[in-house]
């Protein structure tokens, strides 16, 4: 169980916003039988707690989708186990992903179905033009996942990459893997990716489409158990690839009268509005 307290918003019957979001990843972290608690529950906690109830401090965690570390806390009473594992934070999982400084907001539909084509595929690439979101989305997909990958997920970002033959140069370091005088780079990537189970996240391949398609290919053939998630503006075009184009997000119709609640529904003004407050 996770506990969160904040404001939330009312749609037809279903509560939805940030702090909601917030209740629901607490709650991500915990195991059967525990009970976690946020900052913001904590305090009102320690204002009036119940009987034979006490906080524990389970020290701050970044928590799948916020820009922030969170401070958790767990329920201790004496019909309730005290003994549990790790909490299943981020910190607690192979990555190199980058702190997000600010909260991910809408595209509940295409993180679904991110997730779903990616469990049926080995290769999935997000299509779209510039400035749609893909690399958002890419990585808020990578720590929903990231408990299903035993060998990690990794971004290699090539946007910073001019010279085509540094692809594998590129994956290699984000890695840690080490050339050996004398093989090729591809060679030494299957070699240790061979029996990983490992997610591989590239990132803006459109200058380097052939290159990063060649490279993919050669360690799927090799690497049963790895998986790629890419973005870019056209599909790599080898066999296997599964491709979704991203949208834009949605914004409110601009040829009818609207209430306040059906604007606040956009995706668009969600975010316009976060990052205001934010």
């Amino acid at each position: 169980m996770g506990l969160h307290t904040g404001q939330s918003r009312e749609r037809d019957g279903d509560y939805y916003g940030s702090e909601v979001n917030r209740a629901a990843r607490v709650m991500g972290l915990a195991y059967g039988g525990q009970v976690l608690v946020s900052a913001a529950t904590a305090a009102l906690l320690r204002t009036a707690p119940p009987p034979q109830v006490s906080l524990s401090n389970l020290g701050e965690h970044r928590l799948k989708g916020l820009a922030v570390a969170e401070p958790i806390y767990q329920i201790v009473h004496p019909d309730l186990p005290a003994e549990f594992p790790p909490l299943k934070s981020l910190s607690a999982y192979k990555h190199n992903l980058p702190v997000q400084l600010s909260t991910f907001v809408g595209r509940e539909k295409e993180l679904a179905e991110v997730k779903h084509l990616l469990r049926e595929t080995h290769l999935l690439t997000l299509l779209g033009p510039g400035g749609t979101g893909k690399t958002r989305l890419m990585l808020e997909v990578a720590e929903e996942v990231i408990p299903d990958f035993g060998h990690g997920v990794w971004l290699v970002e090539l946007a910073p990459v001019t010279a085509p033959s540094l692809v594998p140069d590129r994956v290699a370091a984000a890695l840690g893997v080490q050339e050996q005088p004398g093989r090729a780079m591809k060679d030494t990537l299957v070699d240790y990716l061979r029996r990983k189970e490992l997610l591989l996240l590239l990132d803006n391949v459109e200058h380097l489409v052939r290159e990063c398609a060649e490279l993919a290919e050669y360690l799927l053939t090799h690497c049963p158990r790895l998986k790629f998630l890419v973005t870019g503006r056209e599909a790599l075009f080898i066999a296997g690839e599964t491709t979704l184009q991203i949208p834009s997000l949605s914004l409110p119709a601009s040829d009818e009268q609207l209430t306040l609640k059906e604007i606040q529904a956009s995706e668009g003004v969600q975010l316009f509005v976060a990052r205001a407050q934010g």
